[in-house]
């Protein structure tokens, strides 16, 4: 977390810092990337610098809680309707508004791919924080499903919640900066969730397995 001195600047040097990291981190990757590299594009002193933050790493977990701030603001129609739609049948509609947050802001989107593909021992437990964080919030989705009567009771939530946030944090993420279009995305996403909702077994006419 940054430290006070930096929440204490003026708003429009706290944005120039931040827009500054952004471009670096997107522009190097974030394992490339040196705080020489990030005071150059940021326009401050080192010694500035480690006023703001301990590390590298310590302005990138900023960045991300900024732009996830950023992300529930954006998606706030579709996330007021949880609690009157069922998770799984809304699940598309939350992912299309977060693919259209990433061709709004791609630069923000960027951040997390390079969350996912660091190799740095700081940025593999963040992965682990959020891989664990994200399949938690979806069971917790998924069970009140299975409460509600629109998921079966004997389906664990928890392996659902992790093939949903895989399929977001890697396969999405890479068909996205693979130059995929939406229409492509969009598809294979439905594609997956009907095998999720359906399962891949025919039935015969009285519902048993053929």
């Amino acid at each position: 977390m940054p430290k006070d001195t930096f929440f204490r600047l003026p708003l429009h040097k706290k944005k120039r810092i931040e827009e500054g990291a952004i471009e670096t981190f997107n522009r190097l990757s974030y394992d490339q990337v040196t705080v020489a590299d990030i005071i150059y594009d940021c326009d401050i002193p080192r010694g500035s610098f480690y006023m703001y933050f301990e590390n590298k790493f310590d302005l990138f977990n900023h960045l991300l809680q900024v732009i996830q701030q950023d992300k529930m603001t954006f998606m706030a129609p579709v996330l007021n309707r949880m609690t009157k739609e069922p998770f799984i049948k809304l699940y598309p509609s939350l992912f299309k508004a977060g693919l259209d947050f990433a061709r709004s802001y791609p630069k923000f989107y960027r951040l997390g791919y390079h969350l996912f593909y660091s190799q740095e021992p700081d940025m593999i437990k963040m992965q682990e924080h959020f891989m664990a964080l994200g399949v938690s919030m979806l069971a917790e989705y998924v069970k009140g499903d299975q409460r509600s009567g629109y998921i079966r009771e004997d389906i664990d939530a928890t392996i659902v919640a992790t093939m949903l946030h895989q399929l977001n944090a890697r396969d999405v993420m890479a068909m996205f900066y693979e130059g995929k279009e939406d229409d492509e995305i969009i598809r294979f996403v439905d594609e997956i969730l009907k095998i999720i909702r359906y399962g891949i077994e025919r039935e015969d006419e009285n519902g048993k397995s053929i």
